[in-house]
């Protein structure tokens, strides 16, 4: 990559020399600025700054600012700013390990219940919501607990942190039993929930047809 003194060096020449439309000149400029500032923040990053080093992840995971969309390296400042107690990036640290791309790594489970516990306990809502699922399945050496998972789920939905899937899942431990006593009326509504929130089509589907199975209006 050539580094943005050197493009703004050669704009610079190119411009004094009437080489370059004036409209391009302005996209070299903004080019330019933006290479400055992932360079500044890389360089804050990787110096030990917390804040930028979420910054940079969340870039490089998205695909922003030039860099290619890369999740296993944007885990790296993740896991950085975690480690220095970025709540954010604990919950992001917990998903990894727990569905996303560190899912398959030796221990990853007891990862994600490092992460996820942390997280909880600051406060973060999706690492609640992550907490209730490893309580839900249990894994060797954490035995399953539906107490603790319906506790935690609970706590995600009232900071509003639940998406659809986990608000079917919610519901669905309402209407079982799982963990509290059977609740027919808070089922149906987190079902109603589930639907509202429309962040999966597998689950809004899935709690349309447990409100129609059960003869319940859909609006």
């Amino acid at each position: 990559v050539v580094a943005a003194t050197q493009i703004k060096g050669l704009i610079e020449r190119m411009v004094k020399a009437d080489a370059l439309p004036e409209d391009k000149v302005s996209d070299w400029k903004k080019r330019i600025q933006q290479q400055e500032l992932v360079e500044k923040i890389g360089r804050a990053a990787d110096a030990g700054d917390v804040s930028s080093a979420v910054i940079l992840a969340v870039w490089i995971g998205s695909g922003l600012h030039g860099f290619a969309k890369d999740k296993a390296k944007a885990l790296v400042y993740y896991e950085k700013a975690a480690e220095a107690g970025r709540v954010d990036a604990m919950e992001q640290m917990s998903c990894a390990y727990l569905i996303g791309i560190r899912k398959d790594v030796e221990g990853s489970k007891i990862h994600a219940l490092r992460w996820a516990t942390a997280a909880a306990a600051l406060g973060n809502g999706l690492g609640m919501g992550t907490l209730s699922a490893l309580y839900g399945t249990g894994f060797p050496g954490f035995p399953k607990d539906e107490g603790q998972a319906f506790k935690w789920a609970v706590k995600a939905e009232e900071l509003g942190a639940q998406k659809s899937c986990g608000l079917w899942r919610l519901a669905i431990r309402y209407s079982r039993g799982q963990g509290t006593a059977v609740d027919i009326a808070m089922a149906e509504t987190m079902m109603r929930k589930a639907i509202k929130k429309n962040s999966s089509a597998e689950y809004v589907e899935r709690a349309r047809a447990w409100l129609v199975s059960r003869g319940l209006p859909l609006e």
